[in-house]
């Protein structure tokens, strides 16, 4: 695993003494989106709540072909670039109002990760898109929000 930016936001609602923790799993998909607008609704419902924005790439293939036109080093920074843009899009939809936010980029398998930073994080519930990015039509849930329900010990919210 590798982590490559854990930054906090907007910060200072006031001191307490217990914070309750939200982990916002997002891959640039509408849905994640709509999970991130769910978690900010339940922010305004409980006091003292912190977001936890989380990006998962998977790693970029160790072997490239020898053929290809791409440059290695090219290849390997588009994960890392569209991350960045998923967390920017993510903050510019969080309110200025004091919210407390951190940000995170992670590199590899996306649901246990996702699931691993939660129980790490001591985050009361995880909110997630239904469907990602790589939508399919036929199923009623995304492969990746269903190995987070199977893995995490956290609750799940699953927002469609």
């Amino acid at each position: 695993m590798q982590r490559r930016q854990a930054q906090v936001g907007v910060c200072d609602s006031g001191s307490s003494l217990r914070v309750h923790r939200v982990l916002v799993a997002l891959d640039g998909s509408e849905c994640a989106f709509r999970a991130l607008s769910a978690a900010i609704d339940r922010s305004r419902e409980i006091a003292d709540t912190a977001l936890h924005l989380l990006t998962v790439h998977r790693p970029p293939d160790t072997l490239d072909d020898p053929g290809s036109w791409r440059p290695r080093r090219r290849t390997q920074s588009l994960p890392t670039l569209r991350s960045d843009w998923i967390l920017r899009q993510a903050e510019q939809r969080i309110p200025i109002a004091g919210l407390q936010h951190t940000k995170e980029v992670l590199e590899g398998e996306p649901a246990k990760l996702i699931a691993q930073r939660a129980g790490q994080l001591r985050c009361e519930v995880i909110f997630v898109g239904a469907h990602g990015a790589g939508r399919t039509q036929s199923r009623d849930l995304g492969s990746v929000a269903a190995q987070v329900c199977a893995l995490s010990v956290v609750p799940v919210r699953l927002i469609k």
